[in-house]
């Protein structure tokens, strides 16, 4: 491999280069053009890492890519390209210098040649910046002027807590401050601040007003202050002050009026004296015809589109938080069914040819057939080396040999890669997120590898002393989020409901000649039967949306709850539920060791309020209850939940033989077919509950029984509301602006 002297390498660390992109370099010098797979021999690095550092180096031009022998490989394009990254990189730092020292020669320029006479003073640091902010104020005579470069936001502004009593001093001494920033993206946030600031701000084009510090002018005195050093110049000159404030005057005013001319004003319509029919039907027409109609409708286009998307957006969130709810329960409940001396024999991949491999493979696409939708189930373990981890196993890798079209895309490629015990992994995304789920289940954020663009749910694996010794992870193609949300929400309806509203709201606020002839015609009894009307279209509309939003949640919860009630089966052996037949039965072995599998995976899920399992009797629609999370022989019998001093029927527990009637529960009864979603409310005498149920077969593939988890209908309603109170509260502020513009209209 060819070498390159430190001095070298640490000049392109400088330049931006990573570790990984030089050692890329250092490899293609030697071997000339090479596949990532066998960059990855060579390095043993992973490929989803050298992918990484090889696509920052393509959009370099210091790589590029060409096909020998039909294989795509990785080719140096030209040393020269590396030169000319590290000539622009010194040539940009060399700028900056540059721009620095004219800042500084602008300013002792600015000073008059009299400084003998002027009053000059120096401050440094934050506590110098305000001290000097505090200076202009006191001297300021009731006005200040800005020439203000908005360089970061008030939340990142290192003054933000001076700046908010600042702000309430200036504003109980009545001092407004006018400022003029650049017209870039920081300077339009901080003039959209403007009235809840005390200030006037312009905003001018960058390319025309290049100043690139703070100027302040107040009273006889003139500041400089330079952020990026924390000091600042005040020079009190009454000569120096009068300049600059008729140069701010002089570029205020012509730009307000640049800016006027913009905006431009439309031409007042007169209306003759006609009969009410001709004089509505002629406004109509003159209104339909004028640009102020088109840009009107325009204006509700842009806004209903704006909304349908903001619409859309919470939707997706929604589906995307079910989704991760599911894939995070059944990471959970699954990473209960492993045995951590199991996993602690997989470390190379000469071990894919152990039995615990085969076992451990084979509870791996169980749980995943288990539960519909997951794309990839693996598990994978920490190593020594900071941020990478290793896999255990991976559910599509039992026969590593296999060619299989993992993501279903019609060709075999790195996304169909098996990885075999010991392979080295890098998420590639937050660490605080992958430490967590050594801890507790967690999501990891989306990200993109080599496998595709996928949302997982981590769990932790934990040895019989409860220390972590690898994690499962359970994905999902983050794009099967777009499709659920697609089939739920239908863009176009919410666009046109919305556009329409819109359109007539902003032809009776802009138009007012027209509505006072429309409602000439009925006087207030129109108004308060359209104002009816409306009450009642938002009242329907936020309902609609409410009924949808708890719909969602509904869906979401039941779904989770499936997908847990299906990965639990796996763990329960039907022989332990055989000998549960009475009361007494609690107290055997087989009874604690299903008591505790199901005590354990709500503890992992805290919002599941009941956990248990029943089965059919010989009496049409009476099941018996097998096990329940909540019932032991050292249990009492019941919790006075209400505290009357009474154990009523919704109170007391159960136990083995406690009969249920099910003949008018088809879900429930269903779940001896497969897993199933109870997603509409459920009452019995515990209570009101949505459910997920799932079968525990014996050898024989024959259903013996059902597992199931409730969550109540308190818990789902509280996640309802909390989604649907920022559209309620879109529709609430909706209604008033219309009452508003109507009263406006009317009254004016």
């Amino acid at each position: 491999m060819t070498q390159l002297p430190a001095s070298i390498e640490q000049y392109l660390l400088e330049s931006g280069f990573s570790g990984t992109e030089i050692f890329i370099l250092k490899h293609l010098l030697a071997g000339g053009s090479m596949t990532l797979r066998e960059l990855a021999a060579k390095t043993g690095k992973s490929t989803g890492v050298l992918d990484s550092a090889s696509k920052k180096l393509l959009k370099k031009g210091i790589l590029g890519r060409e096909v020998i022998n039909e294989t795509p490989k990785l080719t140096l394009s030209s040393l020269g390209a590396v030169v000319a990254w590290v000539h622009e990189d010194s040539e940009h730092k060399h700028r900056a210098m540059e721009r620095r020292e004219k800042d500084l020669q602008s300013f002792v320029d600015s000073l008059s040649v009299e400084v003998s006479r002027a009053d000059i003073q120096h401050y440094e640091g934050l506590a110098g910046l305000e001290q000097t902010y505090t200076k202009l104020l006191e001297e300021c005579g009731g006005h200040m002027l800005h020439f203000l470069p908005v360089r970061h936001t008030e939340v990142e502004d290192p003054l933000r807590d001076f700046l908010v009593s600042y702000f309430r001093l200036r504003r109980r001494n009545g001092v407004i401050t006018r400022v003029i920033a650049q017209d870039t993206p920081l300077g339009r946030r901080y003039q959209s601040r403007d009235v809840f600031e005390y200030r006037q701000t312009l905003l001018v084009p960058e390319s025309v007003y290049a100043f690139n510090t703070e100027k302040v002018v107040a009273g006889d005195w003139v500041a400089t202050i330079n952020h990026e050093e924390n000091k600042a110049f005040l020079i009190r000159s009454k000569e120096m002050a009068h300049t600059e404030k008729a140069m701010f005057e002089a570029i205020w005013k012509q730009e307000m009026v640049k800016q006027k001319e913009k905006v431009g004003a439309a031409a007042p319509t007169t209306v003759k004296e006609l009969d009410v029919g001709t004089r509505v039907a002629s406004t109509v027409r003159d209104f339909l015809l004028s640009k102020r109609s088109i840009a009107a409708f325009a204006f509700c286009g842009v806004l209903a589109g704006v909304l349908t998307f903001a619409l859309y957006k919470n939707n997706e969130k929604l589906i995307l938080k079910r989704v991760e709810e599911k894939i995070l329960s059944v990471a959970a409940t699954g990473a209960l069914q492993f045995d951590a001396n199991d996993l602690n024999q997989l470390r190379t991949s000469a071990d894919i040819t152990k039995p615990q491999y085969a076992k451990v493979i084979r509870q791996l696409n169980a749980i995943r057939q288990q539960n519909e939708g997951i794309q990839y189930i693996y598990i994978l373990r920490p190593t020594e080396e900071f941020g990478i981890w290793e896999f255990v196993a991976d559910a599509d890798s039992l026969d590593l040999s296999a060619q299989k079209d993992l993501n279903k895309d019609g060709k075999i490629d790195e996304a169909d890669h098996l990885s075999p015990p010991g392979e080295k992994y890098d998420p590639m995304n937050s660490m605080n997120e992958n430490s967590l789920a050594l801890i507790k289940p967690t999501i990891i954020s989306a990200l993109a590898d080599q496998w595709g663009n996928l949302i997982a749910g981590w769990a932790p694996i934990k040895d019989s002393m409860g220390k972590t010794v690898a994690v499962l992870g359970v994905d999902k193609f983050a794009s099967d989020v777009g499709s659920l949300t697609n089939a739920t929400f239908k863009p176009v309806l919410y666009f046109l409901s919305l556009f329409f509203l819109f359109a007539f709201i902003r032809l009776a606020a802009l138009n007012r000649s027209l509505l006072k002839e429309i409602l000439s015609l009925s006087k207030t009894k129109a108004f308060l039967t359209a104002a009816g009307v409306l009450v009642i279209l938002f009242i329907g509309v936020s309902y609609a949306m409410y009924l949808q939003t708890l719909n969602l949640i509904k869906e979401q919860t039941a779904e989770r709850l499936r997908a847990i009630a299906a990965t639990t089966a796996l763990q329960i052996d039907y022989k332990d539920l055989e000998p549960l037949q009475f009361a007494a039965d609690m107290k055997r072995s087989e009874y604690q060791r299903v008591f505790e599998i199901l005590n354990n995976v709500r503890k992992e899920n805290p919002d599941v309020k009941w956990a248990f399992i029943l089965r059919p009797t010989g009496n049409e629609g009476i099941w018996e209850f097998v096990v329940d999370a909540d019932a032991n022989y050292f249990l009492p019998s019941g919790i006075d939940e209400n505290q009357d001093g009474v154990i009523s029927e919704s109170e007391e527990n159960v136990f083995p033989g406690f009969q249920y009637d099910v003949s008018e529960d088809p879900i429930m009864r269903s779940a001896l077919e497969g897993p199933v979603a109870a997603k509409e409310f459920h009452s019995d005498q515990w209570g009101t509950y949505v459910s997920g149920f799932a079968p525990l077969f014996d050898t024989n593939e024959t259903a013996v029984a059902i597992i199931g988890f409730d969550i109540t209908v308190s818990d789902v309603l509280i996640k309802a509301r909390n989604k649907f109170l920022s559209n309620l509260l879109f529709i609430v502020i909706l209604f008033i602006g219309f009452i508003i513009s109507k009263n406006m209209t009317i009254f004016k």
